[in-house]
Protein backbone atom coordinates (compact mmCIF):
# COMPACT_ATOMS: atom_id res chain seq x y z
CA UNK A 1 0.00 0.00 0.00
CA UNK A 2 2.70 2.12 1.04
CA UNK A 3 4.54 1.49 -2.78
CA UNK A 4 1.22 2.41 -4.33
CA UNK A 5 1.15 5.55 -2.31
CA UNK A 6 4.09 6.85 -3.38
CA UNK A 7 3.69 5.80 -7.36
CA UNK A 8 0.37 7.48 -7.43
CA UNK A 9 1.28 10.69 -5.57
CA UNK A 10 4.36 11.25 -7.84
CA UNK A 11 2.36 10.58 -10.90
CA UNK A 12 -0.34 13.10 -9.46
CA UNK A 13 2.62 15.39 -8.28
CA UNK A 14 4.00 15.68 -12.08
CA UNK A 15 -0.57 16.41 -13.03
CA UNK A 16 -0.66 18.79 -10.60
CA UNK A 17 2.69 20.87 -11.41
CA UNK A 18 1.47 20.61 -15.24
CA UNK A 19 -1.50 22.33 -14.61
CA UNK A 20 -0.61 24.85 -11.95
CA UNK A 21 2.63 26.07 -14.45
CA UNK A 22 0.18 26.43 -17.43
CA UNK A 23 -3.10 27.83 -15.45
CA UNK A 24 -1.78 29.32 -12.42
CA UNK A 25 -4.57 28.21 -10.11
CA UNK A 26 -3.06 27.80 -6.70
CA UNK A 27 -6.62 26.75 -5.45
CA UNK A 28 -6.50 23.55 -7.51
CA UNK A 29 -2.95 23.21 -6.18
CA UNK A 30 -4.10 23.24 -3.06
CA UNK A 31 -7.15 21.11 -2.61
CA UNK A 32 -5.39 18.15 -5.48
CA UNK A 33 -2.32 17.57 -3.24
CA UNK A 34 -5.17 17.29 0.09
CA UNK A 35 -5.38 13.80 -1.77
CA UNK A 36 -2.24 11.95 -0.70
CA UNK A 37 -1.60 14.01 2.70
CA UNK A 38 -5.48 11.97 3.54
CA UNK A 39 -4.33 8.60 1.90
CA UNK A 40 -0.92 8.62 3.27
CA UNK A 41 -2.68 9.27 6.97
CA UNK A 42 -5.52 6.93 6.60
CA UNK A 43 -3.42 3.83 5.55
CA UNK A 44 0.09 4.64 7.21
CA UNK A 45 -0.58 6.75 10.19
CA UNK A 46 0.25 9.98 11.25
CA UNK A 47 4.19 9.63 10.52
CA UNK A 48 3.70 8.98 6.56
CA UNK A 49 0.29 12.12 6.77
CA UNK A 50 3.08 14.57 8.50
CA UNK A 51 5.60 13.58 5.86
CA UNK A 52 3.45 13.81 2.84
CA UNK A 53 2.54 17.08 4.17
CA UNK A 54 5.61 18.66 4.43
CA UNK A 55 6.79 17.20 0.83
CA UNK A 56 3.58 18.60 -0.69
CA UNK A 57 4.04 22.27 0.85
CA UNK A 58 7.81 21.87 -0.49
CA UNK A 59 6.40 21.18 -4.05
CA UNK A 60 4.00 23.97 -3.85
CA UNK A 61 6.89 26.19 -2.88
CA UNK A 62 8.68 25.31 -5.78
CA UNK A 63 6.24 25.28 -8.44
CA UNK A 64 5.38 28.76 -6.95
CA UNK A 65 9.19 29.58 -7.90
CA UNK A 66 8.85 27.86 -11.45
CA UNK A 67 5.91 30.27 -12.44
CA UNK A 68 6.25 33.31 -15.18
CA UNK A 69 5.34 36.18 -12.37
CA UNK A 70 6.51 34.77 -9.14
CA UNK A 71 5.47 36.80 -6.03
CA UNK A 72 7.64 38.45 -3.44
CA UNK A 73 9.12 35.07 -1.38
CA UNK A 74 7.62 36.77 2.21
CA UNK A 75 4.22 36.23 0.27
CA UNK A 76 5.23 32.81 -0.78
CA UNK A 77 6.11 31.56 2.66
CA UNK A 78 3.07 32.79 3.87
CA UNK A 79 0.94 31.00 1.67
CA UNK A 80 3.45 28.03 1.89
CA UNK A 81 3.34 27.90 5.59
CA UNK A 82 -0.48 28.17 5.38
CA UNK A 83 -0.92 25.04 3.09
CA UNK A 84 1.63 22.80 5.12
CA UNK A 85 -0.72 24.05 8.45
CA UNK A 86 -3.82 22.71 6.16
CA UNK A 87 -2.24 19.39 5.19
CA UNK A 88 -0.57 18.77 8.66
CA UNK A 89 -4.32 19.25 10.56
CA UNK A 90 -5.45 17.39 7.68
CA UNK A 91 -3.14 14.49 8.51
CA UNK A 92 -3.74 14.78 12.53
CA UNK A 93 -7.38 14.40 12.07
CA UNK A 94 -7.29 11.87 9.40
CA UNK A 95 -4.98 9.58 11.16
CA UNK A 96 -7.71 9.98 14.84
CA UNK A 97 -10.42 9.19 12.80
CA UNK A 98 -8.55 5.90 11.36
CA UNK A 99 -7.52 4.92 15.11
CA UNK A 100 -11.20 5.30 16.30
CA UNK A 101 -12.26 2.80 13.24
CA UNK A 102 -9.41 0.26 13.78
CA UNK A 103 -10.63 0.71 17.76
CA UNK A 104 -13.95 0.45 16.80
CA UNK A 105 -13.54 -2.74 14.69
CA UNK A 106 -11.69 -4.27 17.67
CA UNK A 107 -14.23 -3.69 20.15
CA UNK A 108 -16.66 -4.83 17.22
CA UNK A 109 -14.56 -8.40 16.61
CA UNK A 110 -14.43 -8.83 20.23
CA UNK A 111 -18.07 -8.18 21.00
CA UNK A 112 -19.04 -11.19 18.09
CA UNK A 113 -16.43 -13.44 19.48
CA UNK A 114 -18.39 -13.57 22.89
CA UNK A 115 -21.83 -13.49 21.28
CA UNK A 116 -20.73 -16.41 19.39
CA UNK A 117 -19.50 -18.19 22.70
CA UNK A 118 -22.69 -17.14 24.54
CA UNK A 119 -24.88 -19.14 21.79
CA UNK A 120 -22.35 -21.72 21.56
CA UNK A 121 -22.64 -22.41 25.21
CA UNK A 122 -26.49 -22.05 25.65
CA UNK A 123 -26.31 -24.67 22.05
CA UNK A 124 -24.44 -26.90 24.36
CA UNK A 125 -26.80 -26.39 27.33
CA UNK A 126 -29.87 -27.17 25.47
CA UNK A 127 -28.34 -30.05 23.78
CA UNK A 128 -27.81 -31.63 27.69
CA UNK A 129 -31.01 -30.85 28.43
CA UNK A 130 -32.50 -32.89 25.67
CA UNK A 131 -30.34 -36.13 26.24
CA UNK A 132 -31.45 -35.56 29.55
CA UNK A 133 -35.28 -35.67 28.79
CA UNK A 134 -34.29 -38.65 26.48
CA UNK A 135 -32.89 -40.45 28.86
CA UNK A 136 -35.77 -40.64 31.29
CA UNK A 137 -38.35 -40.62 28.34
CA UNK A 138 -37.32 -44.25 27.97
CA UNK A 139 -37.62 -44.70 31.68
CA UNK A 140 -41.11 -44.23 31.49
CA UNK A 141 -43.75 -47.02 30.89
CA UNK A 142 -47.09 -44.46 30.22
CA UNK A 143 -46.85 -44.34 26.85
CA UNK A 144 -48.71 -40.71 27.39
CA UNK A 145 -46.20 -39.25 30.10
CA UNK A 146 -43.34 -40.74 27.19
CA UNK A 147 -44.46 -38.66 24.43
CA UNK A 148 -45.02 -35.67 26.67
CA UNK A 149 -41.27 -35.75 27.18
CA UNK A 150 -40.28 -36.39 23.53
CA UNK A 151 -42.33 -33.27 22.57
CA UNK A 152 -40.87 -30.94 25.69
CA UNK A 153 -37.20 -32.43 23.87
CA UNK A 154 -37.94 -31.51 20.58
CA UNK A 155 -39.06 -28.65 21.41
CA UNK A 156 -36.12 -27.69 23.14
CA UNK A 157 -33.66 -28.92 20.49
CA UNK A 158 -35.39 -26.64 18.19
CA UNK A 159 -34.19 -23.60 20.25
CA UNK A 160 -30.47 -25.49 20.62
CA UNK A 161 -30.66 -25.60 16.22
CA UNK A 162 -31.30 -21.74 16.12
CA UNK A 163 -28.65 -21.24 18.30
CA UNK A 164 -26.11 -23.43 16.25
CA UNK A 165 -27.36 -21.54 13.36
CA UNK A 166 -26.00 -18.39 14.99
CA UNK A 167 -23.05 -20.26 16.03
CA UNK A 168 -22.15 -19.90 12.28
CA UNK A 169 -22.76 -16.70 11.48
CA UNK A 170 -20.82 -13.24 11.95
CA UNK A 171 -24.55 -11.52 12.61
CA UNK A 172 -26.37 -12.31 15.32
CA UNK A 173 -29.18 -9.46 15.08
CA UNK A 174 -31.09 -11.23 12.33
CA UNK A 175 -31.93 -14.83 11.38
CA UNK A 176 -33.38 -16.24 7.93
CA UNK A 177 -36.94 -17.60 9.38
CA UNK A 178 -37.31 -19.01 6.07
CA UNK A 179 -34.18 -21.71 6.63
CA UNK A 180 -34.94 -21.93 10.31
CA UNK A 181 -38.47 -23.26 9.47
CA UNK A 182 -37.20 -25.19 6.64
CA UNK A 183 -35.14 -26.84 8.65
CA UNK A 184 -37.44 -27.73 11.66
CA UNK A 185 -40.25 -28.81 9.56
CA UNK A 186 -37.97 -31.57 7.94
CA UNK A 187 -36.85 -32.64 11.11
CA UNK A 188 -39.80 -33.08 12.42
CA UNK A 189 -41.20 -34.88 9.27
CA UNK A 190 -38.70 -37.29 9.52
CA UNK A 191 -38.88 -38.10 13.31
CA UNK A 192 -42.60 -38.06 13.55
CA UNK A 193 -44.26 -38.53 10.33
CA UNK A 194 -47.01 -41.78 10.72
CA UNK A 195 -46.10 -44.87 10.01
CA UNK A 196 -46.95 -45.88 6.50
CA UNK A 197 -47.54 -42.35 5.23
CA UNK A 198 -45.35 -40.18 2.73
CA UNK A 199 -45.47 -36.25 3.30
CA UNK A 200 -43.94 -34.38 1.07
CA UNK A 201 -42.85 -30.41 2.37
CA UNK A 202 -43.58 -27.41 0.31
CA UNK A 203 -41.74 -23.81 1.12
CA UNK A 204 -41.06 -21.71 2.51
CA UNK A 205 -39.90 -19.89 -0.72
CA UNK A 206 -37.55 -16.96 -0.48
CA UNK A 207 -35.67 -15.68 2.39
CA UNK A 208 -37.03 -13.69 5.10
CA UNK A 209 -34.95 -11.62 8.14
CA UNK A 210 -36.13 -11.37 11.48
CA UNK A 211 -34.44 -11.09 14.67
CA UNK A 212 -33.22 -13.53 17.15
CA UNK A 213 -36.49 -13.37 19.62
CA UNK A 214 -39.21 -13.72 16.49
CA UNK A 215 -37.45 -16.46 14.86
CA UNK A 216 -37.32 -18.63 18.14
CA UNK A 217 -41.19 -17.67 19.19
CA UNK A 218 -42.55 -18.37 15.51
CA UNK A 219 -39.75 -21.52 15.60
CA UNK A 220 -41.87 -23.03 18.31
CA UNK A 221 -45.54 -22.10 17.01
CA UNK A 222 -44.51 -24.08 13.84
CA UNK A 223 -43.07 -26.35 15.95
CA UNK A 224 -46.49 -26.78 17.33
CA UNK A 225 -48.46 -26.49 14.29
CA UNK A 226 -46.68 -29.26 12.26
CA UNK A 227 -46.82 -31.80 15.36
CA UNK A 228 -50.08 -31.26 15.26
CA UNK A 229 -50.87 -31.87 11.82
CA UNK A 230 -48.37 -35.37 11.97
CA UNK A 231 -50.77 -36.51 14.84
CA UNK A 232 -54.33 -35.69 13.95
CA UNK A 233 -54.20 -34.47 10.12
CA UNK A 234 -52.84 -37.83 7.98
CA UNK A 235 -54.55 -40.56 10.20
CA UNK A 236 -55.04 -44.03 7.54
CA UNK A 237 -53.23 -42.17 4.88
CA UNK A 238 -50.56 -42.87 2.44
CA UNK A 239 -49.53 -39.56 1.62
CA UNK A 240 -49.71 -36.12 2.19
CA UNK A 241 -48.61 -32.46 1.71
CA UNK A 242 -47.22 -30.16 4.30
CA UNK A 243 -47.29 -26.16 3.37
CA UNK A 244 -45.14 -23.26 4.52
CA UNK A 245 -45.62 -19.62 3.23
CA UNK A 246 -44.19 -16.67 4.61
CA UNK A 247 -45.08 -12.69 3.48
CA UNK A 248 -43.61 -9.98 3.79
CA UNK A 249 -45.27 -6.23 4.78
CA UNK A 250 -46.36 -3.88 7.36
CA UNK A 251 -48.07 -7.29 9.07
CA UNK A 252 -46.22 -10.01 8.26
CA UNK A 253 -47.47 -13.54 8.10
CA UNK A 254 -46.40 -17.34 8.18
CA UNK A 255 -49.05 -19.59 7.01
CA UNK A 256 -48.65 -23.46 7.70
CA UNK A 257 -51.11 -25.87 5.79
CA UNK A 258 -52.10 -29.01 5.15
CA UNK A 259 -53.92 -31.14 3.38
CA UNK A 260 -55.15 -33.51 5.79
CA UNK A 261 -58.97 -33.96 7.06
CA UNK A 262 -59.07 -30.73 9.05
CA UNK A 263 -60.73 -29.17 12.23
CA UNK A 264 -63.54 -31.29 14.03
CA UNK A 265 -66.88 -29.71 13.33
CA UNK A 266 -66.94 -28.99 17.31
CA UNK A 267 -63.74 -27.09 17.09
CA UNK A 268 -63.81 -23.28 18.70
CA UNK A 269 -60.58 -21.43 19.41
CA UNK A 270 -61.72 -20.88 22.84
CA UNK A 271 -61.92 -24.46 23.54
CA UNK A 272 -59.42 -25.64 26.68
CA UNK A 273 -57.98 -28.50 27.54
CA UNK A 274 -55.27 -28.55 24.15
CA UNK A 275 -51.44 -26.98 25.66
CA UNK A 276 -50.79 -27.23 22.22
CA UNK A 277 -53.37 -24.42 20.91
CA UNK A 278 -52.92 -22.55 24.44
CA UNK A 279 -48.91 -22.13 23.66
CA UNK A 280 -49.52 -21.42 20.05
CA UNK A 281 -51.73 -18.47 21.42
CA UNK A 282 -49.85 -17.54 24.17
CA UNK A 283 -46.50 -17.42 22.28
CA UNK A 284 -48.49 -15.07 19.20
CA UNK A 285 -49.33 -12.65 21.68
CA UNK A 286 -45.26 -12.57 22.77
CA UNK A 287 -45.04 -10.74 19.76
CA UNK A 288 -48.12 -8.79 19.78
CA UNK A 289 -49.20 -10.88 17.12
CA UNK A 290 -52.81 -13.13 16.53
CA UNK A 291 -53.14 -16.38 15.55
CA UNK A 292 -55.97 -18.35 13.46
CA UNK A 293 -56.73 -21.81 13.09
CA UNK A 294 -58.98 -22.46 10.00
CA UNK A 295 -60.04 -24.96 7.50
CA UNK A 296 -58.69 -24.73 4.41
CA UNK A 297 -60.68 -24.26 1.21
CA UNK A 298 -58.85 -27.04 -0.59
CA UNK A 299 -59.60 -29.53 2.81
CA UNK A 300 -57.34 -29.59 5.51
CA UNK A 301 -56.20 -27.18 8.14
CA UNK A 302 -54.57 -23.49 7.76
CA UNK A 303 -52.78 -21.67 10.54
CA UNK A 304 -52.04 -18.11 10.08
CA UNK A 305 -49.50 -15.75 12.34
CA UNK A 306 -49.85 -12.62 11.63
CA UNK A 307 -47.41 -10.32 13.46
CA UNK A 308 -45.81 -6.94 12.93
CA UNK A 309 -42.97 -5.80 11.22
CA UNK A 310 -40.49 -5.24 12.64
CA UNK A 311 -41.75 -7.81 15.76
CA UNK A 312 -41.37 -6.23 19.45
CA UNK A 313 -38.74 -7.54 21.34
CA UNK A 314 -39.77 -10.38 23.54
Amino acid sequence: MKRLLLIGWAVLAGVILLIDYEAGSDVILTVILCIPVALAAWFNGRGWGLGFAVATSVLHLCVDLIEPHVPALPALLVNDGAAFATFALLAVLIDLVARQRSELEAMNHEKNLVLKEVHHRVKNNLQVISSLLSLEAGKINNPEAAVVFKECRDRIHLMARLHERLCSKEKFSAVDLSAHLRETAQTLLDAHSPNGCQISLKGPDGSLIVDIDTAMTLGLIANEVILNSLKHAFTARESGCLTINLTDGPRREMVISDDGSGLPQDFTPKKRGSFGLELINGLSHQIQGEAKLTNAESGGTCTTITFPNPAPTT
